[in-house]
């Protein structure tokens, strides 16, 4: 039999204790204050045999679930037989029918489908292992970058390039880098504001005055690493998505087969994936030219002297930028696929709108507002520069970041080495 109980896994005794604990604390600033409970999930424990679940049953418990259709949950698998068996981390459902598309690239259905990720722990272990596979590549990037500028320096006249040259590309190095850190600091600083602001309802930071100051900046700090090293948003902050207390996101909560899973939905593919890579190619754009600068500077070097260990530490660095560039393609398609979709929804929702009123539309009027909010956040997060009803500017903008951070640092550089050779030239002539 599968039993299916919604509601929050709170028991009484664990709120009980968390009363002593205050009550104890009583007197330390910012533990005794007394909240106002406005919904007591503990009470539904009390209420019928159906909270006696065995903890350890393989049938399917649901415990909390909001607009994923029942069906859904019952007939989802764990595994794709037409994937090779590989594991279902993502998948379509039709918002009325129920039914489960896993094959997401045969249909791109946005007004019935809906599109949500399951979160297993085995997706748990692979993200993870993706997230720090990705931060040793950066990590060995500016390893090999350190390495070469201190074997530049030391071996300068074996490599065949002047002590100006060799000086050069240290500070070159420390320039740049410094650069990609500082748009990194801004980006957190954005990013900061909004997680920390009442006004938008996401205090999910605690940045209260009572917590002390090393465990504050630590956070901040983390989230300026999390931007430079590219970190998904999905993993860096699962603590919010996987939180059942949402506005109009589809979630769901629930044990099958033994397994304890989530279901989070999205709008679309496209949203989710911008959402978890939030304004994230600007940044990746700088370090695209950041390391194309470094890595000409170090193929002409070991190509001119010809030396096997300059050309080895060329490989993280050409590595990382077409993975990079890769990453900013199909971001920048999502992008503009999401912005095509919000705007067609807000004009729905807003002709939608202005067609109801009266006391039967009430209900119907504030869900339409509650999505018109989520459009508003969307836009204020991916496009904040944009107008509603405008064209989509991303290419755009794009290749003006690639002028300006990719081609200008590749030109000076370019008419460095340039000017360099010609002087090393003329000083064998004379």
């Amino acid at each position: 039999m599968d039993y299916v109980y919604q509601g929050e896994s709170i028991l009484k005794k664990r709120l009980l204790s968390i009363d002593s604990a205050s009550s104890d604390a009583e007197g330390v600033s910012g533990v005794s204050r007394e909240r106002e409970l406005l919904h007591d999930g503990a009470q539904q424990w009390q209420a019928g045999t159906e909270a006696r679940i065995d903890p350890y049953t393989e049938d399917l418990v649901i415990v909390t679930r909001k607009d994923i259709p029942l069906s859904v949950i019952q007939h989802l698998n764990f595994v794709n037989p037409k994937k090779h068996d590989s594991l279902v981390t993502e998948f379509e459902y039709g918002k009325a029918s129920g039914e489960i598309y896993y094959d997401i690239a045969e249909r791109d259905n946005l007004e019935e489908d809906g599109y949500a990720r399951l979160i297993t722990l085995n997706w748990w272990y692979q993200a993870l292992s993706q997230v720090m596979l990705n931060a040793s590549l950066i990590l060995l990037d500016l390893y090999s970058n350190f390495i070469f500028g201190f074997n530049l320096l030391s071996h300068h006249t074996a490599l065949r390039v002047s002590l100006e040259v060799a000086c050069f590309f240290p500070v070159l190095y420390v320039a740049l880098e410094g650069m990609t850190i500082h748009q990194a600091y801004r980006h957190t600083l954005q990013e900061w504001k909004y997680k920390t602001s009442a006004q938008t309802g996401n205090c999910d930071l605690i940045c209260s005055e009572h917590l002390s100051g090393v465990d504050r900046h630590h956070a901040f700090y983390a989230m300026v690493l999390f931007q430079f090293v590219g970190l998904d948003s999905l993993v860096r902050d699962i603590v919010v998505w996987l939180h059942p207390f949402k506005s109009v996101q589809p979630f769901c909560a629930f044990k099958s087969d033994g397994h304890r899973c989530y279901v989070i939905g999205w709008a679309n593919e496209y949203m989710f994936r911008c959402d978890s890579a939030t304004r994230q190619h600007v940044l990746m754009i700088t370090q695209v030219g950041v390391r194309l600068t470094l890595l000409i500077f170090k193929t002409t070097v070991a190509i001119r002297s010809w030396d096997l260990t300059s050309l080895s530490l060329c490989v993280p660095s050409g590595l990382l930028v077409v993975l990079r560039m890769r990453t900013i393609w199909s971001t920048i398609r999502d992008r503009q696929q999401l912005w095509m979709w919000l705007n067609r929804e807000w004009d729905r929702v807003r002709d939608r709108i202005s067609s109801i009123s009266g006391d039967p539309f009430k209900q119907e009027s504030a869900q339409l507002e509650a999505t018109q909010r989520v459009l508003t956040k969307q836009k204020s997060m991916h496009f904040p520069d944009s107008e509603w009803g405008s064209s989509f500017r991303g290419w755009r903008n794009m290749c003006i970041r690639f002028l300006r951070h990719v081609c200008l640092p590749i030109a000076l550089l370019s008419v460095y080495i340039f000017v360099d050779l010609a002087w090393v030239h003329l000083t064998k002539k004379t």
